[in-house]
């Protein structure tokens, strides 16, 4: 069975959301740099973002993540001419140092490589006490999302689609903020470090909006 087309958030692959491209201003300044200064700099970042799960939308984050795009386009990862931080061992997709991003779609697709965006590894390569929190998370989170996405008959069934569409956030809220305070850091049980999906921009949910679970 085919699996859905990807709809997570833009933070990973830095999609052009308007007519202005932000996050090609953004990394002016990173491609300004030659290949040594950002070399050292990405893994002096490796390093703060070491054994912590981060959320996508966290500035740290997303400065490392703009570099990771420019260090891959200029193919840094493979070219082995720099060393980077040991405690990260080499992705096989792209050869960027391995930091996993958690979306909503884990359960669909898997969780993807933060650098270049392809699946990093699917649900059955996790552990046996990580894989099924995943799953059923995915599930229960993935029936609050499709609401955004119903068609026009699931629309007039419902009877009020923007009240369901509100409610639908509401749910979401809390099931985004159980994913990146108790599931996502038992990830790093595997992985160095980790970046969780802390918005959905179907249901209107921003970070601002995900406070830690009590």
């Amino acid at each position: 069975m085919a699996k859905p087309e990807k709809e997570t958030s833009p933070l990973l692959s830095f999609d052009k959301q308007g007519g202005f491209d932000l996050w090609q201003e953004h990394m002016r300044a990173l491609k300004s740099w030659d290949d040594l200064s950002l070399a050292r700099w990405l893994s002096q970042t490796l390093g703060q973002l070491h054994e912590r799960c981060w959320r996508a939308s966290h500035p740290l984050v997303v400065a490392y993540r703009l570099g990771a795009t420019v260090a891959q386009q200029r193919d840094l990862w493979n070219r082995r001419t720099f060393s980077f931080n040991n405690h990260y061992q080499s992705t096989s997709c792209c050869g960027a140092p391995t930091i996993p991003f958690i979306s909503f779609e884990v359960c669909t697709h898997g969780i993807y490589c933060s650098c270049c965006g392809e699946v990093l590894s699917t649900l059955e390569d996790m552990t046996e006490d990580i894989a099924p929190a995943l799953r059923q998370w995915g599930k229960d989170y993935d029936a609050i999302h499709q609401v955004a996405h119903w068609n026009d008959n699931e629309r007039k069934q419902c009877g009020d689609y923007d009240r369901a569409l509100d409610k639908a956030c509401e749910r979401a809220i809390p099931m985004l903020s159980r994913l990146g305070y108790e599931i996502a850091p038992k990830v790093l049980r595997i992985f160095p470090a980790v970046f969780w999906e802390d918005a959905d921009n179907c249901l209107d949910v921003i970070p601002e909006d995900i406070s830690p679970t009590e």
